[in-house]
């Protein structure tokens, strides 16, 4: 047996380990053999599975390759599909033989158990004689029952030898049988689930081609990705991130812009979610092994002794033929009992120590239509900026755009936001300015959990009218509690009255084509 390895996710362990598919070698093999596909699709599928072909078709596929390539945390998510697949599958074969052969498989056990003796002093049942031309053609049935006449002249050992010979042909017959059984089921279950795993493949690897400057975490986008966001436009992502790539100052200024404490250790008590295997007893009804009881049935082969009595006495034989043909024979009712492997999962809690996450960022936006024009173009690459170190940092960030209303938006929940994301950054700025509202609810993110450590950052024209007492005093309790107030103007027209409330001030000179740079260099001073 192989040794099992930590190459592999734990569901897919699990599989291996634990499923009722095949045998635990053959599960090991037919898994090795993707994933051994991934990383070079010219190597050899090297497994004994009926599923092999499966993997040589997804191995293959250059579609496939491509994607597990750019994002090589795909390869679970293939893979576990994959093995999803494998289980209906294999269960579907399991129905669809017992369906149809159940009666025939049923006649070759109790063949394959019996001695010949016993076999020949019933081989006129015609029972026999009827499911066996099921099994095999009838010509090999009339030739076997030939050999075994009186007229044939065969001694003892010779007929013994035909009706091992006849197992043995049984045995081919019901092997092919099942197996066109399990190659029709495969071609039915085959084609729609590779049509639905290619058009996943096909839409994560389009939005890696846009997402992929936000996030290289594009697993988690697998369970989402057929059918999402088919209303987006794109290009204006691909244009936001030239200009990002041709202008590092504003990958520099995001960086600033965030509260960049020490990184510090943590405790903490985690909670999460554990599983153990437990064996729960499954009845099978493919096999009888444990008799459970008594019942009126026809089954011949398990009478009660009463019951053959009646065919000892030639006053009792017409009782027996007519509880037969009303099927109310006394007969054993069995059953077989496994024990299948069940996972349970439950919660478990363990202590942690991890470094606290760099700061939040929570970024006021003004959208009134005095930002119009180059403002507006800044206000949004800094944006744009922001989400994107917010991601690769795996930082909180919250965008709240305000003119004469608020617009909400969390931007590190980009699979669930990206549209408006995109729709922000193709809005075009109007309206009046109301920047109260944007203050205040800055202020209550400031008292969540996940934003108790975020500094407020406003960029606007700062074209607008000073804080009444109420949002200053609503300031002053949010500066004591340490949360930091950072204003970017950009413009030269600012209320200096309103400039006074917050901790520090920025100014981006439009008409200064050094301006961004100088901004970088001022706040690099103070942050050393």
């Amino acid at each position: 047996m192989k040794t099992l390895t930590k190459e592999f996710h734990p569901a897919i362990q699990r599989y291996i380990e634990h499923s009722n598919v095949e045998n635990r070698d053959t599960r090991y093999s037919f898994v090795k053999s993707l994933f051994d596909k991934f990383e070079d699709e010219n190597k050899k599928v090297e497994t004994k599975s009926k599923f092999k072909d499966i993997v040589e078709e997804i191995g293959s596929e250059k579609k496939v390759q491509t994607v597990v390539k750019n994002i090589p945390e795909l390869k679970d998510k293939i893979a576990l599909e994959t093995i999803d697949f494998v289980k209906k599958a294999d269960n579907e074969i399991k129905k669809a033989i017992y369906n149809e052969k159940s009666d025939e498989i049923d006649l070759y056990n109790e063949i394959q158990e019996i001695e010949f003796e016993q076999f020949y002093e019933n081989k006129t049942d015609k029972r026999y004689r009827d499911l066996l031309k099921k099994i095999i053609p009838w010509q090999q049935v009339t030739r076997f029952y030939d050999n075994l006449s009186d007229k044939a002249g065969k001694n003892h050992e010779e007929k013994k030898h035909y009706f091992e010979i006849f197992k043995d042909d049984m045995k081919s017959s019901i092997d092919k049988n099942t197996l066109d059984i399990e190659l029709k089921v495969l071609e039915e279950l085959r084609k729609p689930f590779l049509s639905e795993l290619y058009k996943k493949i096909d839409a994560i690897q389009k939005l890696y081609n846009y997402i992929s400057p936000f996030t290289k975490d594009l697993g988690r986008f697998w369970d989402k990705s057929e059918g999402l966001w088919q209303n987006i436009d794109f290009d204006i992502l691909e244009n936001y991130n030239k200009l990002f790539k041709n202008d590092p100052t504003i990958q520099e200024l995001a960086e600033l812009l965030g509260r960049l404490k020490d990184t510090q250790k943590e405790i903490e008590e985690v909670e999460f979610r554990d599983s153990k295997i437990i064996q729960k007893p499954k009845i099978n009804p493919y096999f009888k092994e444990e008799i459970i009881g008594v019942k009126e049935s026809d089954d011949i082969n398990h009478l009660l002794p009463t019951e053959i009595g009646l065919l000892s006495k030639q006053s009792t034989k017409s009782i027996f033929f007519k509880k037969y043909s009303e099927k109310k024979l006394q007969t054993f009712d069995f059953h077989s009992i496994e024990k299948e492997d069940v996972e349970k999962e439950f919660l478990n809690k363990k202590e942690s120590s991890k470094e606290k996450n760099k700061g939040p960022f929570i970024v006021c936006v003004d959208t009134s239509g005095s930002m119009n024009g180059t403002p507006e173009n800044i206000a949004k690459m800094i944006t744009f900026a922001i989400l994107k170190i917010a991601q690769k940092e795996n930082r909180k960030a919250y965008l709240i755009s305000f003119s004469t209303s608020i617009k909400t938006l969390d931007l590190t929940n980009i699979e669930n936001t990206l549209e408006k994301i995109v729709s922000f950054l193709s809005m075009s700025f109007h309206g009046g300015t109301d920047n109260i509202p944007a203050i205040k609810e800055a202020i209550q993110m400031t008292n969540k959990d996940d934003y108790k450590d975020a500094d407020v950052l406003m960029i606007s024209d700062f074209i607008m009218p000073s804080l009444d007492e109420d949002t200053k005093k609503l300031v002053e309790i949010a500066k004591a509690k340490k949360t930091k107030f950072y204003s970017l103007s950009i413009t030269n027209n600012s209320n200096e009255n309103i400039l006074n409330e917050f901790d520090e001030n920025w100014i981006y000179n439009t008409n200064d084509m050094y301006a961004l740079k100088k901004l970088v260099t001022n706040l690099k001073k103070i942050s050393n």
